[in-house]
């Protein structure tokens, strides 16, 4: 779990006393049948939320840190992007019903064989469901 930074604690504490205002203001609004206002809270509580998630929801852009991944592999053992710290990682995402995904199988093959010995991790990671499951 990451740690808070000042900006993020001081956003808490300001959430948390609009929270307190929020209840507050909305126990007044409800006994007195004010509607628009409690729209007004919600919608201003769901972008407030919002905004201290964004960081899982944007894209990933150079010089951004990749976002955190585990998975296991062929043999069961647990393979993460943290253990790959480092090293040039391709995460290649697909699936056996993707005819495109098929397709570039055999140049990540290739890819692996000639800079492989370099340094490039290929990380591919099936979506595929397990046996007996649907996609």
């Amino acid at each position: 779990m990451e740690t808070l930074g000042a900006p993020e604690l001081l956003i808490l504490l300001v959430l948390a006393g609009f929270l307190f205002a929020t209840f507050y203001g909305a126990y007044r609004a409800f006994k007195n049948g004010d509607t628009p206002w409690l729209i007004g809270i919600l919608v201003t509580w769901v972008v407030g939320l919002g905004w201290l998630v964004r960081d899982r929801f944007l894209p990933v852009e150079v010089g951004t840190s990749a976002p955190t991944f585990a998975a296991r592999d062929l043999s069961g053992a647990p393979v993460s992007l943290e253990s790959l710290r480092g090293e040039v990682v391709l995460l290649n995402i697909w699936a056996t019903w993707c005819p495109p995904c098929r397709e570039e199988m055999p140049s990540m093959q290739r890819l692996q064989e000639k800079l492989g010995p370099e340094g490039l991790r290929i990380v591919a990671v099936s979506i595929d469901a397990e046996s007996g499951g649907t996609d």
